[in-house]
């Protein structure tokens, strides 16, 4: 964006636009200029001054109060001119570029760095279309490295003149890595982009950088999984172009430089990520055109602003964002943070801490679109919903309903304190009027999807539609947001946690675990009876007529450890992990091994786990590279407190044994041997180095909170 144009990608061609509207700040003044509106939260009247400029940069530098309403330039034209970039549409279809790259690394377990190792491999995908650039022995050992390859695909790059350049972890590794290979090699990093502009990670002139990693970290279909890697999410979506070389060959590039393997495996990568581009991106496009903002800002913007822009365009009229919800209840409620979802769980139908219990039929029963349809049952909205008082927490939920005013008394533990909102009735919130509106147009959409099963379009149309209602509520109760109030968010966990501990009173001792939105239950409950209990409930409590429904899913057996942590088998076979004691992406191939295992033990209720364990703990059945950890330094080695600890004892290796400094951000491998020694992974030669009672204890762990307890306990050493 220029001071006095806008830059405006279409069709491949950047052109100029005149502003649409001048640059401006509003902020509240003792003068007499018309402008009145209200305060949100608080409702109070204030009189307010528009101050306009010539320039963007004017804008920027603007900083009159601490107390205006001052948006970036852009956001501005969203809430302003919300049909503005309607007129610059993308007629032609986008050409997407996926990106990957192998890097230089010597088996020596550290992570590669740009300062010292050079890429190896590039790898382009485009229409169906590979290009990989990669460097042959002979080049590594005169030198070269990596600048023949890297100006032959900034060359194809730039031929190709892709709109997107799509990765995976390209924002932290790939991208961040060329340029920094480029800089070193005085190669014009502006050939990564279409026009001149600098040049970062997340910011490619003229371009857009996708990095799909945050697509995946988001998709709520994919937890469960065991770590997020690229080869992962592709077996779990069924595609079978998959190359995986292992750790072990990955930590030593340098012995697969100019070997057939290693361009078939970045083929591999690329195919994969372009598979996953066609899994994502008519969900961006989509959710883009439904609000009237550029692609890119959709893509790679901060996660609240599309709420935000909705919320400013059906609030401005009225309504100015002046102060954040932590100016307005900080000192009220001593905290940032208002108490969350309820989450619990089970045994019998009291609630414990510990369960680890096996249940051969279970149900989940939960809300569809809880917090949405909570907001539309209940009138929640800036613009109806107040803190009414703040006072002595009691525990107790009360409600009373006037005609014109929903009267709510909630309990909030997280702040110690009884809250007191106030809903009006006389008229519909703007909340309710567009929740209402987009579940309808959701809905057909749906109908129409399971029509036509094969349309993407009509799936990531409806796809969009979900994940805007859902982040109107966040938006809301975010500490800084001026356009929101944090009395919506309240009301909303609030209610919604009454209504789910109400859920959980019905269900008796059926019971097994709460989780936010929903209650698992023991067989298969009668949804029809508890949606008939739920609406009489509001309706005798609150006097409205309930717009909330519960669902439910049957799944074959599952296992319970405690809140948030269980895993499940659905009825196709698939088994389902939550919770942070199933993450094993820290730990050793070993320990992925024995955790994946013993889980599905668990679930087969194994007669006996003994030749289980003994086959787990056959230690000489494993290679050194199943042993393998990895850390990061997080700072420089001798910033750490405590010197002994597992980074800095492995930065004094590397400098002692590999004649390498390591810094902050840098990555290393490595094994625990024998007396519990922290060991560079490269310098291990043999198993019988490996301190095996480390490990030991490792599995140990695993078997007592799957409750089947440890092999001492068992007798079985």
């Amino acid at each position: 964006m220029r001071n006095d144009k806008l830059s405006i990608v279409r069709d491949s061609e950047c052109i100029e636009a005149p502003l649409p509207i001048k640059p401006f700040i509003v902020i509240p003044t003792g003068k007499d200029t018309r402008i009145l509106r209200r305060t949100i939260g608080s409702n109070a009247l204030v009189q307010l001054e528009r101050i306009e400029y010539d320039t963007v940069d004017a804008l920027d530098s603007a900083n009159l109060s601490d107390r205006m309403s001052k948006l970036r330039y852009i956001e501005q034209i969203y809430t302003e001119s919300p049909d503005f970039f309607y007129g610059y549409p993308n007629d032609d279809p986008l050409k997407i570029m996926v990106i990957d790259i192998e890097v230089l690394t010597d088996g020596s377990g550290i992570f590669p760095n740009a300062s010292r190792d050079p890429i190896v491999a590039i790898g382009l995908r485009m229409d169906g279309t590979s290009h990989i650039f990669a460097v042959a022995g002979t080049e590594v050992e005169s030198g070269r490295t990596d600048y023949n390859i890297l100006s032959d695909a900034l060359a194809t790059i730039s031929s190709l003149d892709p709109d997107i350049i799509a990765t995976y972890n390209g924002i932290r590794f790939d991208i961040p890595y060329l340029i920094s290979r480029m800089n070193i090699l005085g190669i014009d990093t502006s050939i990564l982009g279409r026009s001149q502009g600098e040049l970062t990670p997340t910011d490619i002139p003229s371009r857009i950088h996708w990095d799909m990693w945050k697509d995946v970290n988001k998709d709520q279909t994919l937890l469960g999984l065991p770590n997020k890697r690229l080869k992962t999410i592709g077996h779990h979506f069924g595609w079978s172009n998959i190359i995986d070389l292992g750790r072990e060959a990955l930590s030593n590039t340098s012995s697969l430089v100019g070997t057939p393997e290693l361009v078939e495996y970045l083929d591999s990568d690329v195919k994969l990520t372009e598979q996953l581009v066609g899994v994502y991106i008519d969900n961006h496009i989509a959710l883009a055109e439904k609000i009237g903002i550029p692609l890119r800002e959709e893509i790679n913007s901060y996660s609240s602003l599309i709420p935000k822009v909705i919320q400013i365009r059906n609030l401005k009229g009225e309504y100015i964002g002046l102060d954040s919800n932590q100016t307005k209840y900080l000192d009220r409620l001593g905290t940032n943070r208002y108490e969350a979802a309820r989450v619990a769980i089970y045994d019998n139908g009291t609630e414990v801490e510990t369960l680890r219990k096996y249940y051969p039929k279970i149900s989940k029963v939960d809300f569809s679109s809880q917090y949405p349809t909570c907001m539309i049952t209940f009138n929640l909205s800036p613009d109806t919903t107040r803190i009414y008082s703040i006072g002595k927490y009691t525990g107790e939920y009360g409600f009373n309903n006037t005609g014109d005013t929903l009267w709510l008394n909630l309990p909030d533990r997280n702040a110690g304190k009884q809250i007191v909102i106030r809903v009006d009735l006389t008229t519909d919130g703007f909340l309710r009027k567009i929740l209402r509106e987009y579940r309808t147009e959701r809905n057909i959409l749906k109908v129409q999807s399971r029509d036509d099963p094969d349309s993407k379009e009509l799936y990531s149309r409806q796809w969009a539609i979900k994940v805007l209602m859902n982040s109107i509520y966040g938006y809301n109760g975010l500490s800084s947001a001026r356009w929101g109030d944090l009395a919506v968010a309240i009301a909303t966990v609030g209610i919604s946690r009454w209504l789910i501990m109400r859920t959980e009173d019905y269900l008796g001792n059926s019971k097994v675990a709460t989780d936010t939105d929903g209650v698992t239950v023991v067989g298969v409950p009668d949804v029809e009876a508890i949606n008939k209990y739920l609406d009489k409930l509001i309706l005798d409590n609150m006097g409205l007529q309930s717009e909330m429904s519960l669902e439910f899913e049957e799944y074959a057996d599952g296992w319970f450890y405690r809140s948030k942590n269980y895993m499940y088998r659905e009825l196709d076979g698939k088994v389902v992990r939550k919770g942070a004691v199933f993450k094993s992406s820290r730990h050793s191939r070993v320990y992925s091994i024995a955790l994946d295992t013993l889980c599905e033990a668990v679930l087969n209720q194994a007669p006996d786990y003994w030749p289980i364990i003994r086959n787990i703990k056959d230690w000489g059945q494993y290679n050194i590279s199943d042993f393998i950890m990895h850390t990061t330094l997080n700072q420089n080695p001798l910033e750490y407190s405590n010197p002994n600890s597992v980074q800095p004892r492995l930065a004094r290796q590397a400098h002692a044994l590999l004649d390498t400094e390591l810094s902050s951000g840098d990555g290393l491998d490595y094994v625990v041997t024998k007396g519990r020694q922290y060991t560079i992974a490269s310098v291990v030669n043999s198993l019988g180095d490996i301190d095996t009672s480390y490990y030991d204890d490792e599995v140990d762990k695993l078997l007592d909170i799957l409750g089947i307890g440890t092999c001492q306990q068992l007798e079985l050493w």
